[in-house]
């Protein structure tokens, strides 16, 4: 079952916003790998709320002119094919570009990673030069 068969479906309107709350916006009842939760600001999506924060600090340090410009979810080519897709990328008023990538933490505050992430932030490194902060 998708999320739309589950709109369509004869289950209560509670029932099916539970449902639909519950999971990720990725078309099917398979929860986020993360638990993260699908946030809409300013008409973008965000994969969850805290990269959704970020995007709002990046807004104000527009608008202060401590960034002059930022980019978000930028393709990347690692390795052989691999496609990874880099967070942001900011640009700062005195120069400086970084790359940071949004990562949710655990309880004991430590930033979950997965196995492929790690590689993938390695291979940026090796290929393009680029060190992945994590947020």
């Amino acid at each position: 079952m998708n999320l739309s068969e589950v709109e369509n479906s004869s289950l209560s309107e509670d029932a099916k916003r539970q449902i639909l709350t519950a999971f990720s916006g990725s078309g099917s009842l398979k929860p986020s790998k993360m638990r993260n939760k699908i946030t809409t600001i300013d008409g973008i999506k965000f994969r969850s709320k805290r990269e959704g924060k970020f995007y709002c600090d990046l807004k104000v340090m527009k608008n202060v002119g401590e960034v002059v410009s930022f980019s978000m979810q930028v393709p990347f080519i690692v390795g052989i094919d691999i496609r990874y897709y880099l967070d942001y990328k900011v640009h700062f008023a005195d120069g400086r570009i970084e790359y940071w990538d949004v990562k949710p933490r655990e309880k004991d505050n430590k930033r979950f990673t997965t196995p492929l992430y790690k590689l993938k932030k390695q291979l940026m490194k090796r290929d393009y030069g680029i060190e992945i902060i994590e947020k």
